[in-house]
């Protein structure tokens, strides 16, 4: 029986090549993921993220008059407003540093204030999540 060359070069070639087909690395693939790998290229479904609660609390401001919704920045975006005790959710990402900022107007009869706070915060792959207390 006679085997044509060219049936041999194809068994040769998917021979050789087998090895190779599954060998895609597996990793986090999400660019925004604490544990991202850049030479990964399959997802293996472990992506880890750091999410933050910024928590409204303004007892200890000694505010003179009501306060306004608190509003939210992080990273130069507005993130959202908030009351007295409430808070919002934000997904942090890559491990960088977070600046926030936030204002209140409060307003009495003696005229209007604005109250401001800044900080940092940074994505924490051991912790799946954690509060700032904005105004503390």
């Amino acid at each position: 029986m006679k085997i044509s060359r060219n049936f041999l070069l194809l068994a040769l070639c998917a021979t050789l090549a087998f090895p190779f087909a599954g060998c895609q690395r597996k990793g986090c693939t999400e660019p925004n993921a604490l544990n991202y790998e850049a030479k990964a290229k399959k997802d293996d479904g472990d992506c880890k993220f750091s999410n933050v609660a910024f928590h409204s609390n303004t007892d200890g401001l000694n505010l003179s008059g009501t306060p306004s919704h608190t509003t939210l920045t992080v990273n130069g975006a507005t993130i959202g407003s908030m009351g007295n005790y409430q808070a919002i959710n934000y997904k942090l990402n890559n491990g960088n540093a977070h600046s926030w900022s936030v204002s209140m107007t409060s307003t009495s009869s003696g005229g209007t204030s604005t109250h401001t706070r800044t900080g940092t915060v940074t994505a924490d792959p051991d912790r799946s999540s954690f509060i700032v207390n904005v105004w503390q």
